[in-house]
């Protein structure tokens, strides 16, 4: 997890961990408090991260409100390659985002990982 910030600090591994434990037991988890490290992002990439991180569990919204939310109406696209750029999946939740149809869209890991992920959440896909 390289792209946490500081992560010697020992406060922030135990909580990690903790968090992706709970997660994976089906509990609702929220990772806003795990620093992150924004070096490499566009102002836009960071802004579409930034609005997917705040989802809560089991909330899925599609591309074009990801986009519209992050300050461009029009960047849909955009959007889903801002989040496949994600370093940190889970901790800022792209698997939260669907495409406008429904249909799960893209995932940086494979498309079942997504599917179980939302699943794992509640949401039904």
């Amino acid at each position: 997890m390289r792209y946490l910030v500081s992560p010697t600090e020992e406060g922030e591994w135990p909580a990690l961990e903790e968090g992706l434990t709970a997660f994976f037991l089906g509990k609702p988890v929220n990772f806003c408090h795990i620093p992150i490290d924004w070096s490499g992002y566009t102002p836009f990439q960071r802004a579409v991260l930034d609005v997917v991180r705040g989802l809560r569990f089991g909330e899925v919204m599609h591309y074009g409100q990801v986009a519209c939310m992050a300050g461009d109406p029009r960047a849909a696209r955009a959007a889903g390659n801002a989040l496949g750029k994600n370093r940190t999946p889970v901790v800022i939740p792209c698997h939260r985002v669907v495409r406008a149809d429904g249909s799960l869209g893209g995932f940086s890991g494979k498309p079942e990982w997504k599917k179980y992920l939302l699943r794992l959440e509640g949401s039904l896909y």
